[in-house]
């Protein structure tokens, strides 16, 4: 199976990937604090990609704290279904600390075998990414026409 694929410029959205685990790199209660911090961060870049119109995912929010709420459920489940998710962006956002998280790892490699832009979360990150999703979106329509 192909690792390339085509997403409809009028889907575009970023993927927002950092760490989520604390430093114990426990998935449950004994590490809430340490989540919660990475959890803050993914929420930042969350609101500052808001503010400049792009519109993004962030795994972080989506399972925010559910290894309190649903401990039974390993966290290799909200990786797997994070990682199909990733598949449909247009481009990912590595957050500060990211080369200490296999999940973050993972979801790289992921971005990397499909070709798809990596942005590292700095000042530059969100005007370099607008510019390339309108680049995007104008080179679809011209090959429409």
């Amino acid at each position: 199976m192909s690792d390339t694929r085509t997403v409809p410029r009028d889907t575009q959205f970023l993927y927002i990937a950092g760490p989520y685990r604390g430093k114990a790199k426990s998935h449950d209660h004994h590490s809430y604090f340490e989540i919660d911090a990475n959890i803050s961060t993914a929420r930042f870049w969350a609101a500052e990609c808001a503010k400049a119109g792009i519109p993004y995912f962030c795994p972080h929010l989506n399972s925010d704290h559910m290894e309190v709420i649903v401990p039974e459920v390993p966290s290799s489940y909200w990786l797997d279904m994070d990682l199909k998710i990733l598949r449909c962006a247009s481009g990912l956002l590595l957050l500060p600390n990211w080369r200490t998280s296999r999940g973050t790892m993972a979801e790289r490699e992921t971005a990397l075998a499909l070709v798809m832009p990596i942005y590292m979360a700095n000042e530059y990150a969100l005007p370099m990414i607008k510019a390339d999703f309108a680049e995007q979106r104008e080179e679809e329509s011209v090959a429409v026409h």
